[in-house]
């Protein structure tokens, strides 16, 4: 009878056991099947937001390239464009030139070409003063005019005119930009009369003992070529022309615009006189461009 109970019990804790086990097994495949669930619900979500941006994006493309980028942009009047007019202005006339440091028998020249003929023979003349400066080094320092010569001939100047009192220092004159160390307005803005290449024609500065500089070295020599004046004058950007004769643009106050010639006079690298031509309360187009000039001139 003993032994009849305990095979009972025995069948009892197997069944309990097997049981047990069973549900164990049902869990973890439950949360097993979770898991796939959600890595496919993941995937689905990533896939349909990736055909969502590539459809934005082609939509987005088709409907640039549907554009005419060659189409004509809208026409800006004259009324509606940047005026100046006549204002009184002190113009200190002046050139630049950027050129290397060359050896002479007394001492370090700064030499630049000059490319005109009309400069040259301007500068037969000494400037009222010259100011130069070494690319990465000094700057606004005094350099002594030491006139004009050929490429690569170089000699101790005698008492020619071009060496006569040229040295006149450029006292109390202001050069915008041109005293900061590395940099110089005129230079940047390449002043007209100079450039990088000349016919074979040179102007030479002979720069000061105190200036520690070696052959090779570049530089920028700026000559004011008469004493500041106070004048009528336009910025050199709304002027057409720089010597003797030029044009503008005058923009009437019903919006018509017609192309006026001008007298000039001096200048500098902002600004140029006007000596006849416009009355001070004429407004001209700032910044005027061929377009503008074919418009006036039309009938």
């Amino acid at each position: 009878m003993g032994s009849v109970d305990s095979g009972a019990c025995c069948l009892r804790m197997t069944v309990r056991d097997s049981n047990r086990e069973s549900r164990a097994k049902g869990e973890a495949g439950m949360k097993q099947g979770l898991g796939w669930g959600q890595r496919v619900g993941l995937l689905l979500v990533w896939v349909l937001a990736t055909a969502g941006i590539a459809f934005l994006v082609a939509r987005t493309a088709t409907h640039e390239s549907s554009a005419d980028l060659t189409a004509p942009q809208p026409v800006v009047s004259s009324s509606q464009r940047v005026t100046v007019s006549l204002t009184e202005t002190m113009i200190v006339p002046i050139v630049s030139g950027d050129g290397s440091v060359v050896a002479s028998p007394s001492g370090y020249l700064l030499e630049a070409p000059v490319s005109t003929d009309d400069l040259a023979y301007r500068l037969l003349d000494p400037p009222v003063g010259v100011k130069a400066l070494i690319k990465g080094g000094p700057a606004g320092f005094e350099c002594i005019w030491v006139g004009l010569g050929q490429p690569g001939v170089i000699s101790t100047p005698a008492a020619s005119p071009s060496a006569s009192p040229a040295a006149t220092p450029m006292a109390g004159v202001h050069i915008r930009g041109f005293f900061a160390g590395g940099g110089d307005d005129a230079a940047s803005s390449g002043s007209s009369g100079i450039s990088g290449s000349g016919p074979g024609v040179v102007m030479r500065c002979a720069i000061p003992k105190d200036v520690r500089v070696i052959t090779g070295l570049r530089g920028t020599m700026v000559l004011q070529m008469a004493k500041p004046i106070t004048a009528q004058a336009l910025p050199v950007s709304a002027v057409v022309g720089s010597s003797g004769q030029g044009q503008v643009i005058v923009v009437h106050d019903n919006g018509s615009a017609e192309i006026r010639t001008v007298q000039l006079g001096a200048s500098d690298i902002y600004n140029i006189e006007i000596t006849s031509g416009l009355q001070p309360m004429d407004k001209v187009l700032q910044n005027p461009v061929q377009e503008d000039f074919q418009a006036a001139g039309a009938p």
